[in-house]
């Protein structure tokens, strides 16, 4: 499985909302906010056995991030591989 798709398992998880319920490009769009996305952080460090820096947990991130930059931090930021 690549790292988009566990983000947006993720995502479906943290919100509970089914899979093929379509995901909009933000992750505000999304419903993410402050909790929830410490909450979708937490998620993703268990499922991908990695550890976020705290610079990175800003609220000036979550307003502005994408799914897709959220993805491309994983991979570019811990070498995890985007292929599956």
């Amino acid at each position: 499985m690549n790292v988009t798709t566990i983000v947006e398992n993720a995502i479906r998880k943290v919100l509970e909302v089914p899979e093929n319920h379509p995901l909009n490009e933000g992750l505000l769009e999304n419903g993410i906010n402050s909790l929830r996305f410490i909450q979708l952080v937490i998620e993703l460090e268990l499922q991908l056995d990695i550890e976020f820096s705290d610079e990175y947990l800003s609220e000036d991130n979550l307003s502005t991030i994408t799914i897709e930059e959220f993805s491309n931090y994983i991979i570019d930021n811990f070498g995890i591989s985007n292929q599956g």
